[in-house]
């Protein structure tokens, strides 16, 4: 998480948890965290003037690069929420945003007046989302990037103090794990890109990929399982009447189902999109329906 004094650089904005984001489960759909942070970020450009329309008049627009997204804790139907989010460049090509989600009013809970570690343990009860992004500015005639000092400061107007950001200056490979490729393909799907997925630059918005992936999920792991961690690479980009098929391989990491997802485009065979996924078990609460699926198994096919 990254701490700052509030300028230009930070926006957030107060909502609440409508009934469609909620899944099955009654735990926020991946979707729709991804549209609230995509919003957020697309508000907050609205500000520094480089929206995704502002741009739009000069053939430039913004793409989704990579993903980071850490699901932490899941708000319930109506509650109020806090999208908070920060940006910083990377090598003058990168436009990376830390993104969180979190209870609405609870910063000065106690004052002040508590331990460091009731404050640790209160953060993590109020955080629900604490996500990493990674955008790139470009020309759409050309599909080439745009260095971002042409329309953004290249130094940021940070405060001295309560600064914890350091890696502002260091290459992509120290904010972003790798996104392991699938071996073999457990289960699959086919899609077709439909109108109402695509986004302002007439390509399929990034949220839909994901979907596409989770899609492949079989039944007896969305029951009993929640999308904990979410790593996605974005490779090219998906027009209308693209024929997609989604592989995905099903593996274990710490007794937890792992899936690594491949996003393929039929005609040429060209890989879209690259996600992993970590899983970790649905609380108790969160299973207020009974389930009718087949048990887990961690068989030899998905070590």
């Amino acid at each position: 998480m990254i701490n700052i004094e509030d300028n230009s650089n930070i926006y957030e904005k107060k909502t609440t948890i409508g009934y469609s984001t909620i899944a099955k489960h009654g735990t926020i759909k991946i979707v729709s965290i991804m549209n609230f942070l995509q919003d957020a970020a697309s508000e907050h450009a609205h500000l520094m003037g480089t929206s995704g329309f502002e741009l739009a008049k000069e053939n430039l627009g913004w793409v989704i690069f990579r993903y980071h997204i850490e699901i932490k804790n899941h708000p319930d139907w109506q509650e109020k929420v806090r999208v908070k989010t920060y940006r910083f460049p990377c090598k003058n090509l990168y436009e990376i945003r830390v993104l969180t989600i979190t209870k609405d009013g609870q910063e000065n809970i106690n004052n002040g007046e508590e331990n460091f570690a009731i404050k640790e343990i209160e953060k993590e009860e109020n955080e629900f989302v604490n996500a990493k992004g990674c955008w790139i500015m470009i020309n759409k005639k050309s599909g080439r990037p745009v260095r971002l000092s042409r329309f953004m400061d290249k130094e940021l107007p940070l405060s001295s103090k309560n600064i914890e950001v350091t890696e502002k200056n260091e290459g992509l490979e120290s904010h972003f794990s790798e996104v392991i490729k699938p071996e073999t393909t457990h289960y699959q799907l086919p899609f077709k890109v439909r109108m109402h997925d695509l986004d302002l630059n007439g390509h399929v918005n990034n949220a839909i990929f994901v979907g596409w992936g989770v899609e492949t999920v079989p039944e007896n792991i969305l029951s009993k399982f929640f999308p904990a961690t979410i790593d996605v690479v974005f490779n090219k980009e998906s027009l209308y009447g693209d024929f997609i098929i989604s592989h995905t391989e099903i593996r274990h990491k710490s007794g937890n189902p792992f899936t690594l997802h491949s996003i393929i485009r039929q005609q040429d065979q060209a890989e879209l999109a690259r996600l992993n996924i970590c899983w970790q078990v649905l609380p108790e609460k969160r299973l207020p329906f009974s389930i009718v699926a087949k048990e887990y198994s961690t068989s030899s096919s998905c070590e």
